[in-house]
């Protein structure tokens, strides 16, 4: 009751929390299978896991492994960038308005 008072939340609360967060991070860093990142979370049964994600995240645990996790391609597309040297770096900040980038 004491945490309840204090932090707002029973400790069952607390606990299911806690296996949601461990859940969410294997579903977004892994491809492990639902059954098993369940089992791995601390559910006792992968039906528990998908209420969880209903209840919280308004979807199940697949749909939202869907609509969060990272294309790593196209993370890795839009990470590239292009490297100047320090002599360019000087053009660009003396560049007026209508100058042209190097190439």
């Amino acid at each position: 009751h004491a945490l309840q008072e204090k932090l707002g939340h029973s400790f069952q609360q607390l606990i299911n929390y806690s296996k949601g967060e461990r859940a969410v991070k294997l579903l977004l860093g892994t491809n492990k299978r639902i059954s098993a990142i369940s089992e791995e979370s601390g559910f006792s049964d992968p039906k528990y896991l998908v209420k969880y994600f209903h209840d919280n995240y308004h979807c199940t645990p697949k749909q939202f492994r869907r609509m969060h996790r990272i294309n790593t391609d196209a993370a890795q597309a839009a990470a590239q960038y292009t490297a100047f040297s320090a002599a360019d770096y000087i053009a660009l900040l003396s560049l007026e308005d209508n100058d042209k980038l190097p190439a």
